[in-house]
């Protein structure tokens, strides 16, 4: 559900189903597809917790 107060004026999105964890994504704008679409997956927090401690890994040694 889009909140009006804060989506610009005639920008639209749009999901398609893909599986029970995947939906593809669509923005679109004055009745335009912004885009192909944007892939997302459901990921667990196990694999989100992993993702985000190897981020802070990459960012601490490349200071």
């Amino acid at each position: 559900m889009q909140n009006v107060d804060t989506t610009p004026d005639r920008e639209n999105l749009m999901f398609k189903k893909i599986d029970d964890k995947t939906v593809i994504l669509w923005i679109i704008n004055n009745g335009h597809f912004t885009g192909d679409g944007r892939t997302l997956s459901y990921c667990s927090d196990q694999v989100q917790g992993a993702y985000a401690g190897q981020r802070r890994t990459n960012k601490q040694t490349k200071n």
